[in-house]
This record gives C-alpha cells, sequence and structure tokens, in this order.
C-alpha cells in the first residue's frame, strides 16, 4: 500500500489511491484515533473494481499534528475532507466510515451533499448527546489516563475495549500510536453532542449501519433513535455477528463481502 502525502489547506494529509481509473470511488474513513493503515485489506480488495480513497485526517498518522495549531471540529475534518476531494479530483464518493468516520460522512453530507452518494457505516451512531459534565469527566479521565499510563499504555487500554481478539488489539496499539494525544482529548469534546437525524431524513440517499454484535455502547445508541431513522426508506440496518467496535480489523474478507453487497444492492 503506497502512502502519499498532500498539502490540504495548512495540512500536510496523508492519503492512499488505488484502482484510478474505475468508474466509482469509494473513501474509506478512519474512526478518532486511528489512520489510513486501519483500511489495508479494504484497499487491497477494493481497489480491483473500484476507485479507492483513504486518508489520515489532521491529528493521526502521518498528517499534520501539533506542529501546527489545528481546530479539532467536525466541520474542520469535513472541509478539509472536501478540498481533498477536490485536490485529487473527484466529484462524488460512496462512504465508508468507522466511528468517528462514519460521523464526519454526515457532516460532509450536511455541507456538502453533492459529494456524497451513499454512507456505510460500522461503529457510529448518527446522534449522540452527553451533559458537559459529562464530556467533561470523559476528556478528564482521557488526560488522567495518558499522564498515568503515558500514551502506549492508554491505547492498549482503548485497544482491549475495541476488541476482544489479542492480535486485533495489537493491530489498534500499533496504529493509535501514531496519533496525537491532543487530537484525541479535543475530538472526545467534539463527539459528545451532536445529531444528523434531520440530515439522513431528508436525503434520498441510502445509508446503512453495520451494527457489531459486541459494540454495545454504538448499538446501544443506534436502537434509541432507529425508529426516528425510518423517515427514510433508504436506511437498512445490517447485524455482523463476534465482532467488535473496529469489526473491518476483525473479520476483513467477511466486512468486504457485507459491503460489497450493501453497495451491489442499490
Amino acid at each position: 500500500m503506497k502512502k502519499n502525502m498532500i498539502q490540504v489547506n495548512q495540512y500536510n494529509i496523508e492519503y492512499v489511491e488505488a484502482g484510478k481509473g474505475n468508474e466509482k470511488t469509494i473513501v474509506f474513513a478512519h474512526g478518532l484515533g486511528a489512520n489510513v493503515e486501519q483500511w489495508t485489506k479494504q484497499i487491497d480488495y477494493f481497489s480491483e473494481d473500484y476507485h479507492v480513497i483513504s486518508f489520515s485526517l489532521p491529528g493521526h498518522g502521518e498528517s499534520s499534528k501539533d506542529e501546527i495549531d489545528i481546530q479539532y471540529s467536525l466541520k474542520e475534518y469535513a472541509l478539509t475532507v472536501i478540498e481533498l476531494f477536490n485536490k485529487l479530483d473527484f466529484s462524488s464518493c460512496i462512504w465508508v466510515g468507522n466511528s468517528m468516520g462514519g460521523v464526519i460522512g454526515y457532516e460532509i453530507l450536511k455541507v456538502a451533499p453533492e459529494k456524497i452518494e451513499m454512507i456505510i457505516t460500522n461503529g457510529t451512531t448518527p446522534e449522540l448527546f452527553m451533559s458537559k459534565r459529562t464530556v467533561k469527566l470523559i476528556c478528564f479521565f482521557d488526560k488522567l489516563l495518558i499522564k498515568l499510563m503515558k500514551f502506549d499504555g492508554y491505547i492498549k487500554f482503548a485497544s482491549k475495549h475495541s476488541s476482544k481478539v489479542k492480535s486485533v488489539q495489537e493491530e489498534i496499539c500499533n496504529i493509535f500510536k501514531k496519533a496525537s494525544p491532543k487530537a484525541i482529548i479535543d475530538s472526545h469534546y467534539m463527539l459528545g453532542n451532536y445529531s444528523y437525524i434531520d440530515v439522513i431524513n431528508e436525503t434520498s440517499i441510502p445509508i446503512a449501519f453495520i451494527k457489531a454484535q459486541y459494540d454495545k455502547d454504538i448499538n446501544k445508541y443506534i436502537m434509541k433513535i432507529a425508529e426516528a431513522l425510518q423517515k427514510n426508506a433508504n436506511v437498512q440496518f445490517v447485524e455482523f455477528r463476534n465482532v467488535g467496535h473496529i469489526s473491518n480489523l476483525e473479520k476483513p474478507a467477511e466486512y468486504n463481502q457485507i459491503v460489497e453487497e450493501l453497495i451491489n444492492y442499490q
């Protein structure tokens, strides 16, 4: 997997482009703390038939980190990705996002709907409301754990929450260690209060939620708002058994098959 760097606004962005020349474009968007390496097996598989793009958001992977002043917000992430679209000269895509990567897809759908043909997410809820006190507590404990355990200890703790599979936990640690601790803490602030229910209900594009069996926290939120999403006849839910929050790492072949079937179903 060949990685490239490109200047996007004030950021240096790490990205991968494969399958150039294929008609349809799929964009794979990583979750909080991860980077383009989360999608290696998806890039290899889908680039046979699709133009595939993946990237590391600011604060993640080899992209710009704390050497510049980064404003971590869903809108800033979305605008950065839209400019990346323009730089790489493609007009629209099928968006596949994990966790925060899925939320950014909804934000792009909100601010530039012409860029998105379909959204497929795993480990993502389209709405999450926490009190300011709860968000502050989460971020306080992030800082405390990083101080007590160092960043390596913190990501090891996070990996065990994300997967029950030891080899996948190790893979998550290797990916997450390239993130900026500040990016993780600041992004937790923005991920505590958002809603894209209206955005989803007002669009006509297909929206698919891959629900991982062991991703209990996210599933709890999805079930709370499932009924509200039924206004869009193109919303569907797919169960994925025996996997956790980052399901594409745990069962990549099965994950690829689910995504492929969702795309072909449309």
